[in-house]
């Protein structure tokens, strides 16, 4: 298997790059996505994730047209999906989600969940070779 380092030198420079961000509606997420933001063409947000503020996700996920959305709180679910209907962006729930959010092909991760609850996420991305910032 390719390393990804060689992967993304290969990769041409009109090609954005692809991220995730695992803790898109906390502070460290939020500034992330900034970043990415005043940098138009040269990122491509693939998968959003955060705990239980759909609202706030789905306003992110719009706004950067991420592909997938994941709420942890099954709980919140409904109050994302119906958020992002029609645009898109597919909509998931709970910590598998969060699992498979960090497992969608991405050039780098930012890992912006607290605790033990970003551990499995994190180790997915690892484990398949992805950035993680």
């Amino acid at each position: 298997m390719a390393s990804v380092t060689a992967t993304l030198q290969q990769r041409p420079a009109d090609l954005p790059r692809t991220v995730s961000i695992l803790g898109a509606t906390g502070s460290v997420g939020r500034n992330t996505l900034d970043l990415i933001a005043r940098n138009p063409g040269q990122y491509k947000v693939v998968a959003l994730t955060a705990n239980s503020d759909a609202e706030g996700l789905a306003e992110l996920a719009l706004r950067h047209q991420a592909e997938l959305a994941v709420v942890a709180d099954p709980a919140a679910y409904d109050s994302l999906k119906q958020a992002l209907s029609g645009s898109g962006t597919r909509a998931a729930a709970g910590p598998e989600a969060l699992v498979e959010a960090a497992g969608q092909p991405a050039d780098w991760i930012m890992a912006a969940i607290m605790g033990a609850a970003g551990l499995r996420p994190t180790l997915r991305a690892v484990e398949q070779g992805t950035h993680v910032a």
